[in-house]
C-alpha cells in the first residue's frame, strides 16, 4: 500500500510539471518567506571558533534564548526559541544534514543527569551553516516535534579542485570567579541544639558570647585553574565527479575541580559524487567519543552547608575533604551519525530526492565508592553502580519537486513522505561487595526498551508573482505510534505571504529607504505522543491519545534596508498558543508525577534586529548589531488543579508559566533590643500574590566589531536579560544556621528579617531580581599578511584571542542568575547549588594551505 501511495505521488508530480511545460525561473532562486529565519554561516569567524553550537547561537539572533550549562565539563546548555510555550516540552528540533537527531528529553533512562545535549557535541569546524526557524509557522513541513521550532545544521562539503588543508590549535585557562559567602556560627555560652541564632537569642532561648566565621570555599578552596587544549585538521577537494571533506579533532580539558576532566576525539567525513549529470549522491558520517570524569558530590553545597571553623579533616565542609576529592563518576559518551542524500534531476524543472539518516547516542556511567557497613561499622562495602543509555533515531524520506512558470507566475510544488523512529534503550546494575570478598553479597539489575515512530506525508506549494508577492502553503499529516499504541493523526498546516514593496531596482527606492518587505505567516503543528500516567500507572489506551501536544502561531513582520544598505533592520510580532499541552503535576508519597495532556498556554512577543555599518574605509571599518526580544506567556487553562513547588514557583491558570506566588511580610523590633524574634515578623497572607517569573521578559544583545585594515579585527558582545525573578535557593536553605544575618548582631533589622520571615512561612525575601548584563565575549583576531603566511607554506594564518563570560552586572545575590536548571528542557527554575559558568580565555591559531 505504501508503494502504491508513493507511486501515486510521483505520477501526480510528473503530471503537474508536464502541464506547465515551461522552465523554472524565479522560484529556482531562494524564495522569500513570510516568517523570519535566523542564519549564521561560515563567513562569520565566530561560528567555527565557538566551543559549541549553543555558544554560537548565544546573543546573536532575536528570539533565541540560550542558557549555558554549569561550569562542569559535559553539562548541557538550554536553547529555547521565543521563550517557554509549554509546561513540559520546550526543546526545538535539531536536524543535521536533513536527518533528525534524538531529543534529550523523552527519556533519561538510568543516567542521573541529563543526556548530553546534541548542541554540545557538534564539531563547529565542520559546520557550514545554521538556520533557526522559530515556531510552527516556520517549521510545519518538518513534522512531529517541530512546533517548538527547528534548528537546521548543514555541515561542510568538499569542493572540487586540489586538496585544501586547514588546521587549528587552541588552548586556554578557565577560572572560578564566584564570591562565595562565608559560614557563620555561635561561639561560647549556652546553645540550643548546637545553634544559637539571633532569632533564638531574641526569644531568650539561648545565649552566646559571640560568633565565628569561616569560608571553606575560599580558605580551603577545591578550585584550581582549568585548562583546555585541542586541535584539528581538515581537508577538502576532489576531481571529476567526486568531492570530499574530512576532519578530525582531539580535545583535552581539565575543569576547575580535580575530579572534572574530559577527553574527546571526533571525526567527520563527507563524500559527494555525481555519476551522471542528473544524479548527485552525498554521504556524511561522524563519530565522536568523550571520556568524562565528573564530581559526584557538590563542593558548593558541602561548603555552604559546612562549618564556621576550620579543622584538619573536614576543612570546614559538611563532608570529609578527602572523600569529596575521591567521589567521582566516569562516563563514556559516543555519538554516531550518518546521512545519505540522493538527488535526481531528470528534467531541469523536475527534482526527486531520497534521504536516510541515523543518529545514536551511547552513554555509559560508572560510580564506585566505599562506605561503612551498617551491620558492622568497622567493615567497609564497595558499591559499583553502572548504567547505560542508548537512545537512537532513524529517519527515511523521499521528496519530489517541480518548478514551472506561466503568465507572470512562477511556482514550485513539493510532495514528500518521511518515516521517523526513536528508540530509548538502557540498563542499570548495582553491586555491593564487602572488603575482602570477590563476589557481591547483593546486586540488582533493571532494563528498559521503549520506542515511538511516525509516518508522515506532506505537500507544499510556492507561488511567486512578478518577484514581488510570494505565497507558500504547506500541509503535513503524521501518524504517530508510541510503543504499540497508535495515537491520533496530527495534521500540521501553514501559509505564509511575503510582499517586496520596494527593492533596489524599484523606482521608489531611495538613499533613505532602499528595500522594504512585509511578511506574515500562520502555522499549526504538533509533537510526538507521550503516554500519560496517573500515579505511575498508564492511562487506558483510549485516553492516551490525548497526550500529543499541539500548537499554533501567527506572526507578522517588516524588513527594511536604509541609508543605501548601511542599515538593515527587521521587526516581528508573534502570537502563539499550545493546546492539549502536557501537565506534570507532582504527587506525594514518592510516586511518579501525574502526566496529563490538558493544558493551554498562550505566548506573544516582539523580536527586532538591527545591523549597521557606522564607518567603512580601506583602513578602518566599524559595524554594530543589536537584537532585542520581549516575551509574554500565560497558562490559560490546565484541566487539573494548579500546584506549587518549593520556592513558590506556581503553575496555575491565569499566571505566567512558573510564576512565583508569595506573601510579603512586615517586621517591628517591639522591645528595641536590636534583635528580631519570629513573633516580631508578620507574614501578610492577605497580600499574597504574583512576584515574578524566572523567565526573562526582555532579552537583548549588542555586538560591535572593528576592522583595522585586513589584518586586525576586534569584536565584543554584551548580553542583557531583564524582567526575571529567581528563587535564591542557596541562601534560603543555608540560612537555617549558617548565614551572617542569623548570627552577627551588627546585622541590620532589614537583613535579620529575611531568615526570620523564612521561619514565619514565606519565601518572599529570597525571590530576587535575576536580571543581568554580561560582557559575554571579547575577541581579537590578527591575520598575518599573505606574503608572511606564504613564507611558512600557508596561504593564510590567523591568531585569535577570546575571552568569555568576562563580567556580570546583577543585583542577584545568589550564585549565578544564568545557571537555573540542571535539566535541558525543564521549566522548573532551580539554582540547586550548581557550578556557575566559568570565566575563560582561549588562544587559537588557524592555518590554511
Amino acid at each position: 500500500m505504501r508503494a502504491v501511495r508513493l507511486t501515486f505521488v510521483l505520477v501526480s508530480l510528473a503530471a503537474t510539471a508536464a502541464t506547465a511545460q515551461l522552465p523554472a525561473d524565479s522560484v529556482a532562486r531562494a524564495t522569500p518567506r513570510g516568517f523570519s529565519i535566523g542564519v549564521i554561516d561560515s563567513t562569520d569567524p565566530a561560528l567555527s571558533a565557538a566551543p559549541t553550537l549553543a555558544h554560537a547561537l548565544q546573543a546573536r539572533l532575536p528570539g533565541v534564548s540560550v542558557s549555558l550549562g554549569q561550569g562542569i565539563l559535559g553539562s548541557s546548555s538550554r536553547v529555547w526559541l521565543r521563550g517557554p510555550s509549554s509546561i513540559v516540552v520546550n526543546e526545538p528540533l535539531l536536524i543535521i544534514d536533513g536527518a533528525r537527531t534524538h531529543s534529550s528529553s523523552p527519556s533519561r533512562g538510568f543516567i542521573e543527569r541529563d543526556l548530553p545535549s546534541r548542541l554540545e557535541d557538534i564539531d563547529m569546524e565542520a559546520v557550514e551553516r545554521v538556520e533557526v526557524l522559530r515556531g510552527p509557522a516556520a517549521s510545519v513541513i518538518y513534522g512531529l516535534g517541530a512546533s517548538k521550532g527547528v534548528i537546521l545544521v548543514t555541515t561542510k562539503r568538499g569542493r572540487r579542485g586540489p586538496p585544501r588543508w586547514t588546521a587549528f590549535a587552541e588552548a586556554g585557562p578557565s577560572f572560578e570567579t564566584t564570591a562565595f559567602p562565608a559560614n557563620f556560627g555561635p561561639v561560647g555560652g549556652t546553645t540550643f541544639l548546637g545553634e544559637c541564632t539571633l532569632a533564638q537569642q531574641a526569644e531568650r532561648r539561648c545565649t552566646t558570647t559571640g560568633f565565628q566565621s569561616f569560608n571553606p570555599l575560599e580558605s580551603a578552596s577545591p578550585f584550581q585553574p582549568g585548562w583546555t587544549k585541542g586541535g584539528g585538521l581538515s581537508v577538502s577537494g576532489g576531481a571529476g565527479p567526486v568531492s570530499f571533506f574530512a576532519a578530525g579533532n582531539h580535545d583535552r580539558a581539565e575543569g576547575v575541580l580535580a575530579t572534572d576532566r574530559s577527553t574527546a576525539t571526533s571525526g567527520r567525513i563527507s563524500l559527494a559524487a555525481s555519476p551522471t549529470s542528473t544524479l548527485d549522491v552525498h554521504l556524511t558520517g561522524g563519530l565522536r567519543r568523550d571520556r568524562l570524569r565528573h564530581p559526584v558530590a557538590s563542593w558548593i553545597r558541602a561548603g555552604l552547608f559546612g562549618q564556621a571553623f576550620d579543622d584538619p579533616v573536614r576543612r570546614g565542609y559538611s563532608g570529609t575533604y578527602d572523600e569529596l576529592l575521591r567521589l567521582a563518576r566516569t562516563e563514556e559518551v559516543q555519538r554516531t551519525t550518518a546521512t545519505l542524500n540522493t538527488t535526481w534531476r531528470p528534467r531541469p524543472w523536475l527534482r526527486a530526492t531520497a534521504m536516510l539518516g541515523y543518529d545514536r547516542l551511547g552513554v555509559g556511567a560508572s560510580e564506585r565508592f566505599r562506605s561503612p557497613s551498617v551491620p558492622n561499622p568497622g567493615d567497609s562495602l564497595t558499591s559499583i553502580n553502572d548504567a547505560l543509555d542508548l537512545p537512537q533515531t532513524r529517519t527515511a524520506g523521499v521528496e519530489g519537486s517541480a518548478t514551472y512558470s506561466l503568465r507572470g507566475l512562477a511556482a514550485r510544488s513539493v510532495f514528500g513522505a518521511q518515516y521517523v523512529r526513536d528508540d530509548d534503550r538502557g540498563r542499570s546494575s548495582l553491586k555491593i561487595i564487602p572488603d575482602g570478598a570477590s563476589e557481591p553479597n547483593a546486586q540488582s539489575e533493571s532494563a528498559m526498551n521503549t520506542w515511538r515512530r511516525s509516518l508522515g506525508a506532506y505537500v507544499q506549494q510556492q507561488v511567486a508573482w512578478n518577484d514581488r508577492v510570494f505565497v507558500t502553503g504547506s500541509v503535513r499529516v503524521d501518524r504517530p505510534t508510541n510503543g504499540r499504541l497508535d495515537l491520533d493523526n496530527i495534521v500540521a498546516r501553514s501559509i505564509d505571504v511575503s510582499w517586496l514593496g520596494i527593492d533596489s531596482a524599484s523606482t521608489r527606492s531611495s538613499k533613505w529607504l532602499g528595500e522594504l518587505r512585509l511578511r506574515g505567516a500562520y502555522g499549526r503543528g504538533g509533537d510526538h505522543g507521550i503516554l500519560t500516567t496517573v500515579q505511575g500507572q498508564f492511562f487506558p489506551p483510549s485516553a492516551a491519545t490525548l497526550a500529543a501536544e499541539q500548537g499554533a502561531e501567527i506572526e507578522a513582520g517588516v524588513d527594511a534596508s536604509l541609508l543605501r544598505g548601511r542599515v538593515r533592520a527587521g521587526v516581528t510580532y508573534y502570537r502563539a498558543n499550545t493546546r492539549r499541552g502536557l501537565v506534570a503535576s507532582p504527587v506525594s508519597g514518592g510516586q511518579s508525577p501525574i502526566l496529563s495532556s490538558t493544558a493551554r498556554v498562550e505566548t506573544s512577543g516582539v523580536e527586532s534586529s538591527v545591523d549597521a555599518t557606522l564607518l567603512a574605509t580601506s583602513r578602518f571599518a566599524w559595524d554594530v548589531g543589536a537584537v532585542v526580544s520581549a516575551h509574554d506567556h500565560e497558562i490559560v487553562s490546565m484541566g487539573s488543579p494548579g500546584y506549587r513547588i518549593m520556592g513558590g514557583q506556581t503553575f496555575s491558570p491565569g499566571q505566567p508559566i512558573g510564576e512565583y506566588i508569595s506573601a510579603p511580610y512586615s517586621y517591628l523590633d517591639a522591645n528595641g533590643d536590636g534583635l528580631l524574634a519570629v513573633s516580631e515578623v508578620v507574614v501578610l497572607n492577605g497580600e499574597s500574590g504574583p512576584v515574578g517569573s524566572p523567565f526573562p521578559k526582555y532579552e537583548g544583545a549588542l555586538r560591535t566589531g572593528m576592522a583595522f585594515g585586513d589584518g586586525v579585527h576586534l569584536s565584543a558582545i554584551i548580553d542583557h536579560r531583564g524582567g526575571a525573578k529567581l528563587f535564591n535557593e542557596a541562601a534560603f536553605l543555608r540560612c537555617r544556621t549558617r548565614c551572617r544575618e542569623q548570627n552577627d548582631p551588627a546585622t541590620s533589622l532589614e537583613d535579620q528579617a529575611r531568615p526570620v520571615s523564612r521561619l514565619a512561612g514565606t519565601e518572599f525575601a529570597y525571590i530576587e531580581d535575576a536580571g543581568y548584563t554580561k560582557l559575554r565575549e571579547v575577541r581579537l583576531a590578527l591575520a598575518l599578511p599573505r606574503r608572511v603566511a606564504r613564507m611558512g607554506g600557508a596561504s593564510s594564518v590567523r591568531f585569535t584571542l577570546i575571552g568569555r563570560n568576562l563580567h556580570t552586572w546583577t543585583a542577584y545575590a545568589g550564585l549565578d542568575p544564568e545557571v537555573t536548571s540542571a535539566q535541558y528542557d525543564t521549566i522548573v527554575a532551580s539554582e540547586n547549588f550548581y557550578q556557575p559558568t566559568l570565566r575563560s580565555f582561549t588562544a587559537r591559531i588557524d592555518l590554511v594551505w
